[in-house]
């Protein structure tokens, strides 16, 4: 049976599809931020800032980070803000420091909203509710506000890079994964996936969403040998792993088919070096069923589509799929194994 699934751009090819690319592009704009949210967003950072400037002066910069500050924000993202106060910042942050700085700001900010300040963090921080946006505030540490800089520039250069990013943010969600709090990767370490994806491969502008996630996908489980090298944003192109500062100066050496990936503004940082093996193991599981899954739904034709995939929301890929072509589900395919068994 003939595939098209490297990028092919001929509907007559593959009806399905301009159907899926559509689709993906409304789940991208039902989870986009609204107008009234940016603007919180934007009011509750100059009331931070405000304060802050109350405590140190004008020189005291309020600076954003995270999916906001890279400009990947849907609906449901925290605002991210780092307080920078003259040369007392570092890419690390100094604990104590923090501390100190952040009991400060706490004592008049939790009088004017809900907060809670987790000062025992190696990353000190006070988490507020106001406005109707979920902030985090930490003090002093330029490294998510550099590498916000970093990808917003990427997504600046490449045209869909923000878009693939989103879908992944969201297909992320929907995967028996364990979070970033317990060994699992983190959003920044998946947004690195996709950046460098894009870097190296650099595809055309005239592909759509559907098209470079599925080629990322094919990349990740087929092209990449893990084994062997690692991904460095930083070089734009893999890096045997025995030349890489953070997997020579890390336990990894025990994991050869872990994932290796260069925190690009520490060489020495391995954001995927918290992952246990078997998780490793999990995320290309659950990148080849869903190559698989994107794979059977381009090779559908027209008339066995089902529904409007969009209504379904955030329940992306792992539902959307279940929707979209029920009896290519991974339930309905076990069930049918059990039955060939019985």
């Amino acid at each position: 049976k003939k595939k098209h699934h490297r990028g092919s751009s001929e509907d007559d090819e593959c009806p399905s599809r301009p159907f899926l690319e559509k689709e993906l592009k409304d789940i991208i704009t039902r989870n986009m931020p609204p107008e009234e949210a940016k603007k919180n967003r934007k009011e509750l950072l100059a009331f931070i800032t405000e304060g802050v400037q109350r405590i140190w002066g004008a020189e005291a910069q309020c600076k954003v980070f995270g999916s906001v500050g890279m400009g990947i924000d849907t609906r449901t993202s925290d605002l991210d803000i780092v307080i920078l106060v003259g040369e007392e910042h570092t890419r690390t942050g100094n604990a104590y420091h923090a501390r100190v700085a952040l009991s400060m700001v706490h004592k008049w900010l939790k009088k004017e909203c809900w907060t809670e300040f987790i000062s025992a963090a190696r990353v000190p921080i006070i988490k507020c509710h106001h406005m109707g946006v979920d902030c985090d505030i930490s003090y002093g540490i330029t490294g998510g506000y550099e590498a916000a800089g970093r990808i917003r520039a990427l997504c600046e250069k490449h045209e869909q890079l923000s878009n693939v990013i989103r879908i992944v943010k969201l297909w992320v969600k929907t995967l028996p994964l364990p979070k970033s709090d317990n060994r699992g990767l983190s959003s920044y370490g998946w947004i690195l996936l996709v950046s460098f994806f894009f870097e190296y491969d650099l595809p055309r502008k005239e592909k759509g969403i559907c098209d470079i996630f599925l080629e990322m996908l094919i990349y990740y489980t087929e092209d990449f040998d893990r084994k062997r090298f690692g991904i460095s944003l930083r070089n734009g192109h893999p890096i045997q792993k025995h030349k890489l500062q953070c997997y020579r100066t890390s336990n990894r050496m025990t994991k050869p088919m872990a994932l290796c990936i260069e925190d690009p503004l520490d060489p020495f940082n391995d954001v995927a070096g918290a992952l246990y093996s078997e998780t490793h193991e999990k995320i290309i599981e659950c990148m080849i069923v869903a190559k698989q899954d994107l794979e059977d739904i381009l090779d559908m034709p027209p008339d066995r589509r089902r529904g409007c995939l969009s209504e379904r929301g955030e329940d992306l890929l792992l539902e959307v799929f279940a929707e979209y072509a029920p009896e290519l589900s991974r339930n309905k395919k076990e069930e049918d194994r059990l039955k060939s068994q019985s």
